[in-house]
């Protein structure tokens, strides 16, 4: 018969379950304040990544709209103002780039390539990089965050040992050892995560910039041959 029915092993719950709620029980309630302060930062990471991987993606999509339709419109000879205005209406860093090049399509060809190469530097690229810095920066203080814990709950196991007239009791030292540990853990924890999808990101933004550039380089004779817009 199924070894559960068997009257001593009823109501009793999954051994292996029980010891891995046991350890996030002590991570948490042993942890003490610093691997709070961890979980709150492993909670603002998950925000910022949430919150760019939604955009990146958003941006993809936008983008290759805009340029199908943008080479559609220039194949078929719309005019000059009709696209400026097309530009200027999408919500698109791509169609703000182009929008720029149209305005500044008299400079020629070497000149407006330059100024559209800063102008993605300045105004396209920290949309990109929008929090990237603070995964960054939580990616190299979770870590430390960590070390503090472990630093600061050996204190506490040492001042305890000193402070005991007689030999101190492991039990009495197992809370300051727990601080140690949890903090350890919790903190190289939120730096692997933060540090993969940070590396993850940085390298969708840089696939979006060379994008940039072959699409640029793709329509940099068609804005430079533009007709003027007429009044």
């Amino acid at each position: 018969s199924d070894g559960r029915s068997l009257p001593w092993r009823r109501g009793r719950p999954d051994r292996k379950d029980t010891e891995v709620d046991n350890n996030l029980v002590i991570m948490f309630e042993k942890g003490g304040w610093i691997f709070y302060v961890i979980l709150f930062l492993s909670v603002v990471s998950l925000g910022f990544v949430i919150e760019r991987m939604l955009w990146l993606w958003r941006a993809d999509v936008q983008d290759e709209s805009f340029y199908t339709q943008f080479q559609s419109m220039t194949s078929s000879g719309t005019p000059t103002r009709e696209l400026l205005e097309f530009c200027r209406n999408e919500n698109s860093g791509l169609a703000d780039l182009f929008a720029f090049g149209i305005e500044n399509r008299d400079l020629g060809l070497l000149a407006l390539r330059r100024l559209l190469l800063d102008y993605y530097t300045e105004e396209i690229q920290p949309r990109f990089e929008a929090n990237v810095g603070a995964l960054a920066t939580i990616g190299r203080v979770a870590p430390m965050l960590g070390l503090f814990g472990t630093v600061y709950g050996m204190m506490g196991a040492f001042n305890k040992m000193a402070e005991s007239a007689t030999q101190a009791k492991p039990q009495d030292l197992a809370g300051d050892i727990n601080i140690a540990l949890a903090t350890t853990v919790g903190g190289l924890f939120v730096a692997l995560v933060v540090i993969f999808f940070h590396t993850f990101i940085v390298h969708r933004v840089r696939k979006r910039q060379r994008l940039y550039q072959r699409r640029l380089g793709e329509s940099l004779r068609v804005l430079s041959r533009l007709a003027p817009v007429e009044d």
